[in-house]
């Protein structure tokens, strides 16, 4: 996008945006709230290995436990490192309760202000109609009179139509966080049943070599 492009959007975006009201301060305070803790939770998941595949984290551990990288190669081997079956489902009930707790909590808050956009909207929408009627009862008709009226139309529709993009768009990205955060968590549970398995197979290996 070029230069001139974001001005010129910019300089469409000022008079709209003055048009309605202060409903867009909290309209914007909501949105900032509900896209940055989204963005924030999807880098997150991104850093624990959500959108790895588990196989090819266990082949690359199974291959060299030493040399296995990436997120889910590396919560295996420290998972494996466990002294004993029981650490081992220690090590990621500690997992689940101090880091992916907090996925669940943002998620909550996204979901409150997806909530809350929408009902942001719609109090611009009744003080821009308060605007009109005032500007109808105490005007005398004129230029001046439909001045006001028409900052009242427009504070209104501006703020419905903003509580309502940031509700949807808001409401899109909070199903796939949500959706996503599901499947890591099963994925993680698949990979504790993994380690589970392996730290069996060994136990039984060395009672048969004794």
């Amino acid at each position: 996008m070029s230069e001139s492009l974001i001005s010129s959007l910019v300089r469409e975006a000022i008079p709209i945006w003055k048009s309605g009201g202060w409903g867009m301060f909290a309209l914007a305070a909501d949105a900032l709230v509900l896209f940055g803790i989204g963005f924030h939770t999807l880098v997150r998941l991104l850093e624990k290995g959500a959108l790895a595949d588990p196989r090819v984290a266990w082949a690359k551990w199974k291959h060299d436990p030493a040399r296995a990288t990436g997120p889910l190669s590396r919560l295996i081997r420290e998972a494996m490192s466990r002294r004993n079956e029981e650490s081992v489902q220690a090590f990621f009930a500690e997992l689940h309760r101090a880091e992916f707790a907090s996925f669940a909590s943002d998620l909550k808050v996204m979901n409150v202000a997806v909530a809350a956009a929408p009902l942001l909207g719609l109090l611009g929408t009744v003080t821009g109609m308060l605007t009109t009627f005032k500007g109808l009862a105490e005007g005398g008709g004129g230029e001046k009179t439909m001045s006001v009226i028409a900052s009242g139309i427009s504070e209104a529709l501006i703020t419905t139509e903003t509580g309502l993009v940031i509700g949807l768009g808001g409401m899109v990205f909070q199903f796939v966080l949500t959706r996503q955060h599901e499947k890591f968590n099963k994925m993680i549970a698949a990979l504790e049943d993994s380690c589970l398995l392996e730290w069996r197979a060994r136990s039984d290996a060395v009672r048969r070599a004794a």
